[in-house]
């Protein structure tokens, strides 16, 4: 036999579904808030770590900065005293030029044949001498070997005379001496 049920079916009640898709919704949603959260935490904390590695960053190179100004310092002073030593040794240098120019002249000066009245030295150009010889061959050949001396550039003579000292005919004279500076020999010997 067969039925048939012409009655309405019962309605289920549709409370108990819902009930389960809000409590479903609100899981995720309290999942995703966590997440969210989560995430944004982690965000934070690298941040916190960035900030302060720029931190120490900034810190390292201010004391990097710091150093490089004390070496600056450093080297200036360098420098400063570089300059000095440089001014020292021109000093010491220029000191012993004259007695190297009085020694050139006094070693190849004849004996009894030429005498100095006076020598003035000039600072970096040169000697104004002044004396009397035997006669103008022992004159001449005494500025021939000054010529040949390499610390002399040139020989100008002034003047010359005679002059009659103790009834003897001399030759006064009176020239001047100019020096090669000291880079301009270097240079010739290379």
């Amino acid at each position: 036999m067969i039925r048939i049920n012409l009655l309405p079916q019962q309605k289920r009640a549709k409370a108990s579904q819902a009930g389960k898709e809000l409590t479903l919704c609100l899981v995720a949603l309290l999942l995703m808030l966590s997440g969210i959260g989560g995430v944004q935490y982690w965000l934070y904390q690298k941040e916190e770590a960035l900030e302060q590695r720029v931190a120490a960053k900034a810190e390292q190179k201010n004391a990097l900065f710091e150093k490089i100004r004390h070496l600056q310092k450093q080297e200036k002073q360098m420098e400063d005293l570089e300059e000095r030593i440089q001014a020292i040794k021109i000093i010491r240098e220029a000191q012993g030029r004259p007695v190297q120019y009085l020694d050139t002249l006094v070693s190849l000066l004849p004996e009894d044949a030429i005498w100095f009245e006076s020598l003035e030295f000039f600072r970096n150009t040169g000697v104004n001498l002044r004396g009397v010889a035997l006669d103008n061959q022992a004159f001449a050949a005494y500025v021939r070997e000054l010529r040949s001396v390499p610390q002399i550039a040139a020989i100008q003579t002034r003047r010359t005379s005679r002059r009659r000292i103790q009834n003897f005919d001399l030759v006064e004279f009176q020239t001047n001496i100019l020096t090669k500076s000291p880079e301009k020999q270097e240079k010739e010997r290379d």
